[in-house]
């Protein structure tokens, strides 16, 4: 079910910022100059009713005005003059640098931090652990952060975390990637709050279940946000968007009534499940394995189409066994698909990577399935779960198929042990003859020459001759 609503807000929330900048020797070169750059069209966006901060770090933290000024052109003139003197030499003291812009935040303000950095922790303290417990000591304070990691030689997990923490966003920038491009966009997006630290109430009979995004983001102007979730029960019901403009609590109700099951788009639930499967994996890969976290993955990547490093890595694993058990033995190209085993396993295993280019892979993949929106974004995830394996995935009739070797496969095949498979060529009388017999199966029967699929309890193989 999808209900839209537009609220009239009419008041910017004033903020707070703090431009954090890595100077250490790693960013020597184009990154620097593009970091630079970025910054200049930071400072010079700023309106004179936010406040701004500027720190570099390297093997310290150094600040620009020991607090935060108005963004009036004096200051910014200062800020494009301490900019233009970074250097890039030392090492990376992200301990020094949260240390110094966590004190500047107070409660009555939003406080946005743009974290830019390419590389771990080389100074100071090290542990990821201790390094987040810094933050949440200013938990109760209206921070966001948004963390820009460049290159590959991070701790995505340590990046990922501070920006789950604060309700804040992360972004990667890879080698070959512009900086000041990626920098310059999301803070245009950032840069006219609406309200904050939103919440949904629900009166009336209706209850809403897995709602994802769980932690509501910030609403900016220009912007929307899209919830998605599952309900029970049906009927009329009030929903308050309930946050804070400029720290005044403000709520909006509006009625609608929630009905049954409108018509069988698939599309809208697909959504949900690439929001939810992505939630799970972030969970799964930032705080560990879960045998539950990761059952709950393969299920819905199975039921709704949406393919993971999980279900990729595990289908081929188990099409291998089943060839060693002379099951689905009809299936030679199995034995090809075998040479990408060690992709996919690479994709699989960077879940649990901390750094590295899998690592910053992994985190933009997951990021994709959370913020989910329209269904060529679900073909894009599809894309990169099987590292291309799969070139394209459908509903068919309730079942879902995967493209793979000029062969679209019924899902289930890889889930279960079949004896026997009838194998029936293309456009052949028995063709005719099973058509005939079983009609609703025409729309499986027209995805073209080449079909594997599950038909009252049998294997049914249709191959071209």
């Amino acid at each position: 079910f999808a209900l839209s609503h537009q609220f009239d807000l009419q008041e910017l929330t004033d903020k707070d910022i703090t431009f954090i900048l890595d100077t250490s020797g790693s960013m020597e070169g184009k990154k620097l100059q593009q970091a630079k750059e970025a910054l200049k069209y930071c400072v010079n966006q700023l309106s004179s009713q936010d406040r701004f901060e500027i720190i570099r770090f390297s093997t310290e933290a150094q600040m620009l005005f020991q607090k935060l000024n108005p963004g009036e052109q004096k200051f910014k003139q200062q800020a494009l003059q301490y900019i233009d003197n970074f250097e890039p030499i030392g090492g990376t003291n992200i301990e020094d640098a949260l240390q110094q812009a966590l004190k500047l935040a107070e409660k009555d303000r939003l406080y946005q931090i743009v974290f830019i950095t390419d590389g771990k922790p080389t100074i100071g303290q090290r542990d990821e652990a201790a390094l987040l417990k810094i933050l949440k000591k200013n938990s109760s304070k209206n921070i966001r952060f948004f963390t820009f990691g460049i290159g590959y030689q991070l701790n995505t997990h340590l990046l990922d975390k501070i920006a789950e923490t604060t309700h804040g966003y992360r972004t990667y920038i890879n080698p070959e990637e512009d900086i000041s491009i990626k920098v310059k966009s999301l803070f245009d997006k950032i840069s006219y709050p609406a309200m904050t630290d939103l919440s949904l109430k629900v009166k009336g009979p209706v209850r809403f279940l897995k709602i994802h995004p769980q932690k509501l983001p910030d609403l900016f102007y220009g912007s929307g946000l899209t919830l998605l979730g599952e309900y029970k029960n049906t009927g009329k019901v009030q929903l308050v968007l309930q946050g804070k403009v400029n720290q005044q609590a403000v709520s909006f109700p509006f009625e609608t009534e929630i009905p049954g099951r409108l018509h069988q788009d698939t599309t809208i639930p697909q959504l949900w499940a690439g929001r939810r499967i992505g939630f799970l994996l972030d969970q799964i890969r930032l705080y560990g394995e879960e045998k539950e976290l990761i059952d709950e993955v393969i299920r819905l990547s199975k039921e709704f189409g949406i393919i993971t490093p999980y279900t990729s890595y595990l289908i081929v694993e188990d099409e291998e066994r089943g060839l060693s058990e002379d099951r689905l033995a009809v299936l030679p190209e199995l034995e090809k698909m075998q040479s990408n085993k060690s992709k996919l396993k690479r994709k699989y295993e960077s879940i649990k990577e901390k750094s590295g280019q899998t690592s910053v892979e992994a985190s933009e993949d997951i990021q994709i399935l959370n913020q989910l929106d329209n269904q060529v974004q679900i073909q894009k995830t599809n894309q990169l779960g099987l590292n291309n394996q799969a070139e394209s995935i459908i509903h068919v009739q309730g079942q879902v198929f995967y493209q793979s070797n000029n062969y679209w496969n019924d899902w289930q095949l890889s889930e279960k042990t079949f004896k026997s498979v009838t194998r029936i060529p293309f456009a052949s009388q028995a063709y005719f003859d099973f058509l005939k017999k079983n009609s609703k199966a025409a729309q499986i029967l027209a995805l073209g020459k080449n079909i594997r699929f599950i038909w009252k309890g049998n294997v049914i193989e249709i191959f071209e001759k």
